[in-house]
Formats: C-alpha cells, structure tokens, sequence
C-alpha cells in the first residue's frame, strides 16, 4: 500500500472512531426555545396601518331637491303637531301634497293647512282664500260684491282689470233650491252668507281659472251629496265646471 493511501485510511479512521474524548458520550443539549412573553411581544410588533380612505365628492343637491327634503321634514313634524286641523294629523304624505300645492298658490306651510281642505281626495279651497289668491297675485283684478239681505240674492261681478268685460254670478235662494241646496242646515242658517261665497267662488273661476288652477271650492263640494258611484260623483261635479 502505498504510503499515501495509508494516509488517507488514517484519516478516515479517525473520523468515523473519533479518539478525542470531547466525541465521546457528549450529549447535545437541545437548543432553547425564543419565547418572547406577550406583553414584550406585543411591543415588537407594528401597528397595522389602516388602508387611507380617498374621499368621494358627493354630488351637490338642486334647488328642487333641498326644497323637496325641507318640505318632508317639515311634513313629518306637522303630523305630530295638534295644531293641524284633524283630517292632517297622522298624515305626512297628505301634508306634503297640501304644503306643495299651496306653495304654487303662494302659501306658506301653515296657511296651506288652514286654507285647503281635503274633500274625498280632491283639493278645494274655501271661498275667502280663493278671492285672497286673486286679489295677492292680480293686483288690477275687480271684484265687485252686492248682496241684498231682504231679498236673498248676491251678485258677484269679476273682472281681471277695467277694461276686461268680466262675468257675473248671480245667486238667490231660488236657484239654491233647483240645487237641491235650500234645505241643507247651512243655508237655512246662513243663507246669505251661503249665496255670497258660491257667487264670489263661481266668478272667480271663471275670470281667473289660470291663476286657481282650477280649484273648486270647499263650499261647492261641501254641498255635493258624495255617491259611492263615481260616475255620478263626477257628474254631480259637472253642475259647477266652468
């Protein structure tokens, strides 16, 4: 064997039969485990940033839609409210509806509620705010009113300004009794009253239809004798179309 090749075996030996004592029976300790306690451990940890929120411009709201909101709360509020005739209370969508039409007539809130009374579901207006309505919005309106007490007669006469010819309603207890509206327990009361606001209400429709939009009176539908029938309720209603 070549004295090389003893060398190599030598070594080999020596590897495999270690003779130094620091190989023999030595035990390895286990390695310690890194255990941080979990207050140090929370400390070493870093906070979790929140992703950055890009704000989204919401769009501007409209005139009408800020106007449209103002008049809901305002509706919600009302419905609460005891100082809202009966028929309201309770009822926001209804007060709504009433708070929007009078706005187009000028009204503010609470004269809308004071003002327009809910028939059956139809808008009426009562007499005195209809010649109101006029006069406010038709500054050079005419309306000439003449009721004779013994008599039992009013003669309403409208006119839009001097040189309009106008219309005339004429009313006595006559035509209230063709009506059938002689006998009804405000006439027998009141009957001039009656026949002064059911002249003034059919002259001003007639004359400023643009300006009422059409708009009946409380006191017209008041003496309508409602029927479940609508045709007949329709009908009915006819008598005082303009």
């Amino acid at each position: 064997m070549r004295p090389e090749d003893k060398k190599l075996l030598s070594d080999i030996q020596e590897i495999i039969e270690p003779s130094d004592d620091r190989f023999v029976n030595k035990q390895v300790k286990p390695k310690e485990s890194f255990i941080l306690p979990i207050e140090e451990a929370k400390k070493t940890l870093k906070p979790v940033e929140e992703p950055k929120r890009i704000p989204v411009n919401q769009p501007e709201l409209s005139n009408e839609a800020r106007e449209f909101n103002r008049q809901m709360k305002i509706s919600h509020t009302l419905a609460k409210s005891t100082i809202v005739p009966m028929h309201f209370r309770g009822k926001p969508d209804d007060i709504f509806a009433c708070v929007m039409l009078g706005s187009e007539l000028g009204f503010q809130p609470m004269m809308s509620l004071n003002s327009i009374v809910i028939i059956q579901g139809q808008a009426t207006l009562k007499a005195q705010t209809m010649l109101a309505v006029v006069k406010s919005k038709c500054k050079s309106a005419i309306i000439s009113i003449i009721v004779d007490e013994e008599k039992k007669i009013a003669v309403v006469k409208a006119q839009r300004d001097s040189d309009d010819p106008g219309y005339t309603a004429t009313w006595d207890m006559a035509k209230a009794k063709n009506m059938g509206l002689s006998s009804k327990d405000n006439w027998i009361k009141q009957p001039t009253t009656m026949l002064r606001w059911r002249a003034v209400s059919e002259a001003v429709r007639m004359v400023f239809a643009d300006v009422l939009m059409g708009i009946y009176s409380t006191e017209e539908f008041q003496d309508i004798e409602i029927n479940t029938d609508k045709e007949k309720a329709l009908e009915a209603t006819k008598t005082f179309s303009v």
